[in-house]
């Protein structure tokens, strides 16, 4: 498999001015359990809000450029603790983890039991797949490290899956394919595995989105609006539904509710790295702009969607250097 620097720089950028752009058209619905409809020209907020979907990711790739491949779930805590205020959920439960001498994975497990299959950790992703492109196993196994921080195996698994899809999203642009592609690394038999093929089946079957929808909530609906286990089955309709038209996919994830800036951000990260920022229509993108916006105190020395796109490549130009030798 070969693909150009230009093609890679393009497909990063584009997912994470997808990651951005779904983030800040959710953020205001978020924890909403009902049906949402909305009208295209009310997507956009007046201003772009921080979304910790992207905060955590940008650390990630600090810890990166300082450790490259060697890095540990450690080095990611160690960066949170230091860079990261947010005590949220399960992100509290790993700060207090830490705090009593319990590291990952045991840190995502311990006293963790409401909050152990979050979303916390399948919406940071990304930059595991976008700096191992066609090295799915190795994006999933950086997940994991990643992910053990705050969950255990059904949100672990989860993130695994979004990580090895988006390493060979830049190689396979079907959502569907990936999908069939990674599934495996949801754990057979649990709530989230069941509900994800019963998205597929839903579509499958030509049931409307919102018949879908109510048809995942019935075979396993739950309480916690932040919860993977209904919310990846969510993202996974917003893509079906969606198709590669990104404004009906957000549109479509953003209709189920619950924790929609990550259904979003998710959904429209893979539509926007499958087009690539160049494909991406300027409606979309002329509202957020390139700023990247974060609710952390880390500030990288430039603050630009585009300046993270190309400092994420050379991380991923650099690793492949490394581990080819």
């Amino acid at each position: 498999m070969q693909l150009s620097y230009e093609r890679y720089l393009d497909q990063v950028l584009g997912g994470w001015i997808g990651k951005s752009m779904g983030g800040a058209i959710g953020a205001r619905f978020e924890g909403y359990k009902g049906w949402i409809e909305i009208a295209a020209s009310e997507m956009f907020p007046d201003k772009m809000p921080p979304n910790d979907d992207l905060d955590l990711q940008v650390l990630w790739l600090k810890v990166l450029e300082e450790k490259g491949a060697a890095l540990t779930a450690d080095d990611l805590a160690a960066a949170w603790l230091e860079g990261c205020w947010y005590p949220f959920n399960e992100y509290g439960i790993f700060r207090r983890n830490w705090q009593l001498g319990i590291h990952p994975p045991m840190s995502g497990r311990y006293g963790n039991q409401f909050w152990e299959t979050g979303e916390g950790c399948p919406i940071r992703s990304e930059v595991w797949g976008y700096v191992f492109p066609g090295a799915p196993d190795l994006a999933a196994q950086y997940a994991t490290y990643d992910g053990t921080l705050d969950h255990t195996e059904q949100s672990v698994g989860a993130e695994r899956m979004l990580a090895a899809m988006a390493s060979m999203a830049f190689f396979v642009p079907d959502v569907r394919r990936l999908t069939s592609m990674f599934i495996h690394y949801l754990p057979a038999g649990t709530p989230i595995e069941r509900l994800t093929r019963a998205a597929f089946q839903c579509y499958d079957e030509g049931v409307s989105l919102r018949d879908a929808r109510d048809r995942l909530m019935a075979l396993a609906g739950h309480p916690e609006a932040c919860d993977s286990q209904i919310n990846i089955p969510f993202t996974f309709l917003g893509l079906l539904y969606g198709g590669n038209d990104l404004e009906k996919v957000m549109l479509s994830a953003l209709a189920c509710g619950y924790d929609t800036d990550c259904t979003l951000a998710s959904a429209a990260a893979f539509v926007g790295q499958i087009l690539g920022a160049s494909r991406i229509p300027e409606s979309l993108k002329a509202p957020i702009g390139d700023e990247l916006v974060m609710g952390i105190q880390y500030r990288r020395p430039e603050m630009t969607l585009t300046a993270l796109a190309r400092d994420t490549v050379r991380m991923g130009v650099l690793l492949a250097r490394d581990l080819a030798t």
